[in-house]
């Protein structure tokens, strides 16, 4: 038994998420995302790999929600969660960098940089 704050129940939240949001129940999907974060927090730390792809996705779903003020702050700390673990110059940072990118376009904030 794993129980409810174990770093496979926050993976599982988040697979159930984005199955939940393949499915455009982005409002169902939201929640999940939430929790699995929050256990990863908790269990993982600030500085995790599967956290740096979880907040990245929770910050693609509040866009694709039109929550564009929450997804910029949720983008930047994905961005950061992702340059301190894997440096500055890997895939996993450009693909967060790319999804603020496109938050702050959809702001009218295009051009802007951290």
């Amino acid at each position: 038994m794993l129980g409810t704050n174990h770093s496979d129940v926050a993976t599982y939240y988040n697979n159930l998420s984005r199955l939940v949001r393949a499915a455009g129940k982005l409002e169902e999907a939201e929640p999940l995302q939430r929790r699995a974060v929050e256990i990863g927090e908790q269990v993982l730390g600030p500085n995790s790999p599967d956290l740096a792809t979880w907040v990245n996705n929770l910050g693609r779903l509040l866009m694709a929600r039109k929550k564009l003020e929450e997804a910029e702050k949720v983008q930047e700390r994905a961005v950061t969660i992702a340059e301190n673990v894997y440096g500055p110059h890997h895939a996993q940072v450009a693909r967060a960098r790319k999804n603020l990118t496109k938050v702050r376009w959809a702001l009218g904030k295009a051009g802007r940089s951290r």
